[in-house]
């Protein structure tokens, strides 16, 4: 009969050493502590060295050869886009709650309004502070717009991974400038819809690298359909949240 010291606690093979041949884990498993899950989560997410600052890096540097590369297949070298996203979100959710965040003033929507005008207003102001809620809707509408300006080249679910990338960074920046606006000085809408743009073009061009004349005109008008695609359904879903809470 076998020692259950000797096999593997994940997959039961028999250990030949400080690894488990079968599936790869330590053969020395301590019990759960919350310092070990703090590290391991830190050691495997955003160690230095792992994939979530190498995306990053690659998201500034170059963000079209991360594109290409991970839809190519190097899905271990990049963090991947769905769980970026997600991971950047949360981080935006939790240090905007922690330091009291707030780059829009405070500021309710007017009391004194009612009726139909009154769900418009409710609209935009819920789609102003809740930005993070909205932002799946420029992963698509990068994703669409790039489709259909690209239609051969990539599959639909390929060019929204890219959007949930480029939405993960710009949350990054959302947030670097929503901390920026609340303790040093105060940001225009205008000046993250214009670095939202910029993103966009440099990004399309760094993806696509058609240097034609058609091409570069293409790029910025890709760049404001997309926004306002987003825009559009971001605002409608706002819409319709306000209209069921009246």
């Amino acid at each position: 009969m076998k020692d259950n010291k000797t096999l593997c606690l994940n997959c039961g093979t028999q250990l030949q050493g400080n690894f488990c041949h079968n599936c790869g884990q330590s053969a020395k498993v301590k019990r759960l502590s919350f310092s070990d899950t703090i590290r391991d989560f830190f050691s495997s997410s955003l160690a230095v060295e792992g994939p979530f600052f190498k995306t990053l890096k690659g998201l500034i540097v170059n963000s079209g050869q991360l594109f290409r590369e991970y839809i190519a297949g190097k899905r271990k070298t990049y963090y991947k886009p769905v769980a970026f996203f997600i991971m950047l979100t949360a981080i935006y959710i939790i240090v905007r709650s922690l330091i009291k965040l707030d780059s829009f003033g405070g500021s309710p929507p007017p009391s004194n309004v009612q009726g139909n005008r009154k769900v418009f207003i409710d609209a935009a102001f819920y789609m102003v502070k809740n930005i993070n809620n909205i932002l799946f809707f420029l992963v698509l509408s990068i994703g669409v717009v790039q489709k259909l300006f690209f239609w051969k080249k990539y599959r639909l679910i390929e060019y929204i991974s890219t959007g949930f990338y480029l939405a993960g960074f710009y949350i990054l920046y959302g947030l670097f400038s929503a901390i920026v606006s609340t303790y040093i000085f105060p940001f225009r809408p205008q000046i993250n819809l214009l670095v939202l743009f910029g993103m966009l073009v440099y990004s399309f061009y760094s993806m696509h690298l058609q240097k034609d004349f058609l091409s570069i005109i293409k790029y910025p008008f890709m760049a404001i359909f997309s926004i306002l695609l987003y825009v559009v359904m971001g605002y409608g879903f706002s819409l319709l949240i306000a209209y069921l809470t009246q």
